[in-house]
């Protein structure tokens, strides 16, 4: 994952004489925060609301342009 930049970077990590490439990332998770390059938390919320809406009795749809009730 590139942070603020758009440069063509390569990470590597050696290892018994070994050249190792990290695989670039879109997203990483990391206790349970979710970052990505452009640090919004529309992934995390989103991940959130999955959960609440997964313990709760709650049967609204998670589009936020929609109040109606999903049956």
């Amino acid at each position: 994952m590139h942070i603020r930049h758009q440069f063509p970077t390569k990470y590597t990590i050696r290892q018994d004489d070994k050249d190792w490439t990290l695989q670039e990332v879109e997203e990483e998770r990391d206790l349970g925060i979710i970052t990505t390059a452009d640090f919004k938390v529309s992934r995390q919320c989103a991940k959130a609301a999955v959960v609440v809406l997964s313990l709760s009795d709650c049967k609204y749809s998670l589009n936020p342009l929609s109040q109606t009730q999903i049956d």
